[in-house]
């Protein structure tokens, strides 16, 4: 999932139109042709904006940060766009999709738990920590998974745990 938006994030990213692209003369056809091909930038970066709401709506986090960060960054971005247009239903169902996306994202947060950073005294297993923090070893796989770690036996010292 998290590919996904960011792939769509990157793709909607502000463009510049290179220099040999931008017309240097005040030629109908230049100027039309310039903006179509703005028309055409702009109709890709909405649908892929459009795109990612639906992608977060979709989407299952394990975390309310994780979630809290995607949601204030799509808002952010959906928001920008919306202020870039000129056209009055543009405008609404822009903020229409945000608004909506932003509330779904908000009312499942809630039920989600905030992650926190650790620093351990020394390296222990994941096993270990998981019956520390938890007292359940069966979490051990998601701390390792969360973790991005090689082995559970070997955890680092600073690990990413969710709070019980």
């Amino acid at each position: 999932f998290v590919e996904d938006v960011a792939d769509l994030f990157d793709f909607t990213a502000p463009a510049t139109a290179p220099a040999t692209q931008t017309p240097t003369t005040q030629r109908p056809t230049a100027i039309a042709q310039a903006r179509n091909r703005e028309s055409i930038r702009r109709l890709y970066h909405r649908g892929a904006l459009a795109r990612a709401g639906r992608l977060l709506v979709e989407a299952t986090f394990d975390a309310r940060d994780a979630a809290e960060l995607a949601s204030s960054d799509y808002a952010a971005r959906m928001q920008t766009e919306a202020d870039a247009t000129t056209e009055r239903d543009v405008w609404d169902a822009l903020t229409g999709l945000r608004a909506a996306v932003v509330r779904d994202l908000a009312e499942r947060i809630v039920a989600l738990p905030r992650s926190r950073t650790l620093v351990l005294p020394e390296p222990v297993p994941a096993l270990v920590l998981a019956w520390d923090l938890y007292a359940d070893a069966s979490r051990a796989t998601e701390i390792a998974q969360r973790n991005r770690v090689a082995h559970p036996g070997f955890l680092p010292r600073t690990v990413e745990v969710l709070e019980a």
